[in-house]
């Protein structure tokens, strides 16, 4: 275990390089000026850290614990010499018997230490039609799997801000009865990925990610199984 994980010396690599960045991000927009279905891809970047210095990760691990008591926690070992980690605020699906639950999380603005600035940004994210344009898209994603499921008594909430201790999200919640003997490998399958980390329609959207992004994504945003009880 380390002592002070803020003493290691460390490198950052940044995956792809900023213009190849920029080039997938205009090939996608020649995409969309030439296809009404094909309507949004999530492009990423990934941020390599090497450190100095071995050290245990749940050392990190219980370091992000301590700052993220609202958010879904994980950790396991990958089984190739790795361990994946994170602090999810999102819920991807809740069920109890028929009685089912999830939510829609996009649009995201910047927490602040200031109160006034911090109540204009979160004003500035309700009122941007380009964030609730991208959060209509996740919706209307889950809307459309809900009627698959035959959903009934469906309950939706306004839209919402999510507050975190770093950034705030707009948020709306479902809850909804469905079919009996519906298993969740259907459901995960459904759901994810959705538009907030893929895209639009999502087989464009994965091929469109594997061809141009220039990384492996390993286990972003993957569901890895369930938790229940029989």
């Amino acid at each position: 275990i380390v002592p002070s994980f803020d003493k290691l010396i460390f490198v950052d690599q940044e995956q792809p390089e900023q213009a190849h960045y920029f080039r997938t991000i205009k090939r996608a927009l020649v995409h969309f000026s030439e296809s009404s279905k094909q309507k949004k891809v999530v492009i990423g970047r990934r941020n390599a850290r090497f450190f100095s210095t071995p050290f245990d990760p749940a050392h990190l691990f219980f370091r992000l614990a301590r700052r993220s008591r609202h958010a879904f926690l994980f950790m396991f070992d990958t089984g190739l010499g790795g361990t994946f980690f994170g602090a999810s605020p999102e819920l991807l699906y809740r069920r109890i018997g028929q009685n089912f639950e999830t939510e829609s999380l996009a649009g995201t603005r910047p927490r602040s230490h200031d109160h006034e600035k911090d109540v204009s940004l979160r004003q500035e994210l309700l009122e941007s039609n380009k964030d609730k344009s991208e959060h209509f898209l996740v919706s209307e994603h889950i809307e459309e799997r809900l009627r698959e499921f035959g959903a009934t008594d469906l309950f939706t909430s306004k839209l919402e801000i999510m507050s975190l201790p770093y950034v705030q999200h707009l948020h709306r919640r479902y809850h909804g009865r469905i079919q009996h003997g519906l298993c969740d490998d259907t459901i995960i399958s459904a759901l994810h990925p959705t538009p907030a980390v893929c895209g639009i329609d999502s087989d464009w959207a994965k091929q469109f990610i594997r061809d141009h992004e220039g990384f492996d994504r390993g286990f972003y945003a993957a569901p890895i199984g369930y938790v229940g009880k029989n």
